[in-house]
């Protein structure tokens, strides 16, 4: 599944491109090192150096991974995650997938928690508030998603605690032709819109928005389905969108103000209320996001020590999360299902334990045997689909309010046995 991605070949050619000559070479390949790397994101539960051995058969003490990451090139594994990273949605099999023949994509950002350690202080800083410092450093990244297969196609990882907006300018430039890109208020800004619409003209790229009520634009022209052509100010001049203002009943039965920028001028080819309606969409990026930090990951703190190290961490977890997409739409595919009835969870859950088959079994199972077992897995998982999602929702409240806390502005500690007291009666 892993070659399938990027092949060992490539991942040797990348390291040799960022690697500075110096020093000799290492008995564990790069190949080997990332391989591991990703395993150790799927299955968790043990050490780098022991899942190192489990997928090679190779040894190393932790300490001597840990100083090997810390001196590879972070760009190393970037550059194998932006190779590996592949649209797989098809036009004839994942038809909900697609919008007027365009892929529909989604793209938003999300931090993740470094622990404090002494290198995570020297090289980041904790966010200010009035309560005092933030518990943990933040490391933001922004994913670009085919949105119904939940399939990461680009990432950008803030390793500087760059913004969202650094990030994203340059990760949607990289969107494939023929796409729909839906994003959040964050993204429906004169800022973001100005660097995008020449690049999406020139791709055939379209994009959805939602923007904030307080930005201000010129009514230019009334279309026949409510919606209008306006005018906003960017800092590349005067750009002309389409806007389109609705109103969505939500679940919960309260109607959501929705204020909508795009550059899908055609009124007839697409009703402001069809738009309105595709928009919904977008939240399958946000379940995408919880996938990948607390089903797939260790929730919102990392593991790693260093920065440094950290970008590597989240590479091999959004290249884990590819792999665990690759598998469920192979099984959707096998079954004629809609790739989101195959869970996420139970996919992950066969996908560990055939990749542990697959490398304790080497020399002991056969060809043959190993995708028998692949295929059982795959059809028990069809036998395990999750039902159409329900047209439901729960009240927004708690059952028991939170009792005050006293704010900690400054840690003590003290040291020594526990002093008791007896309280008089």
């Amino acid at each position: 599944m892993f070659e399938q991605m990027i092949t060992s070949e490539t991942i040797s050619e990348i390291g040799r491109e960022y690697h500075s000559g110096r020093g000799a070479p290492s008995k564990i390949p790069v190949e080997t090192l990332i391989r591991s790397c990703v395993y150790h994101e799927f299955q968790g539960r043990a050490t780098l150096g022991e899942h190192l051995h489990e997928l090679s058969g190779q040894t190393a003490a932790e300490s001597t991974l840990a100083e090997r990451k810390q001196t590879m090139d972070e760009q190393v594994f970037v550059k194998v995650m932006d190779v590996a990273l592949k649209p797989l949605a098809d036009k004839r099999k994942h038809r909900d997938a697609f919008y007027h023949g365009m892929r529909l994509l989604g793209v938003d950002g999300y931090e993740v928690s470094l622990p404090n350690t002494e290198a995570v202080a020297r090289g980041m800083k904790k966010a200010k508030s009035r309560r005092g410092k933030a518990a943990f450093a933040k490391m933001r990244t922004v994913v670009l998603s085919e949105l119904v297969l939940h399939n990461p196609i680009a990432a950008a990882i803030g390793g500087e605690q760059e913004s969202e907006m650094e990030l994203a300018r340059p990760l949607l430039q990289r969107v494939p032709p023929g796409s729909l890109s839906l994003g959040d208020r964050y993204y429906g800004v004169g800022v973001c819109i100005s660097a995008l619409m020449p690049l999406y003209q020139q791709r055939g790229s379209c994009f959805l928005f939602r923007a904030r009520d307080d930005l201000n634009s010129r009514l230019l022209d009334l279309y026949a389905d409510g919606s209008r052509r306006v005018e906003i100010d960017t800092p590349n001049g005067k750009i002309q969108v389409r806007e389109i203002l609705g109103k969505i009943l939500t679940r919960s039965g309260q109607w959501v103000s929705v204020r909508l920028w795009t550059n899908l001028m055609d009124a007839r080819k697409h009703p402001a209320q069809q738009l309105l309606k595709l928009y919904s969409v977008r939240w399958e990026q946000e379940i995408a996001t919880n996938e990948l930090k607390n089903k797939l990951g260790t929730g919102p703190l990392l593991k790693s020590q260093t920065p440094h190290t950290a970008v590597q961490e989240v590479a091999a977890m959004i290249m884990a999360q590819a792999m665990v997409v690759r598998m469920r739409s192979s099984v959707a595919t096998q079954g004629k299902v809609s790739t989101l009835q195959v869970s996420f969870d139970k996919t992950l859950r066969h996908t560990q334990f055939l990749f542990l088959l697959a490398a304790l079994g080497e020399g002991i199972f056969s060809q043959a045997q190993f995708k028998a077992c692949a295929a059982k897995a795959q059809s028990n998982l069809l036998y395990q689909l999750t039902k159409p999602r329900r047209k439901r929702s729960c009240q927004r409240a708690v059952r028991q309010p939170v009792s005050k806390w006293p704010r900690l502005m400054r840690k003590k500690y003290t040291h020594g046995d526990t002093v008791a007291v007896i309280s008089p009666i």
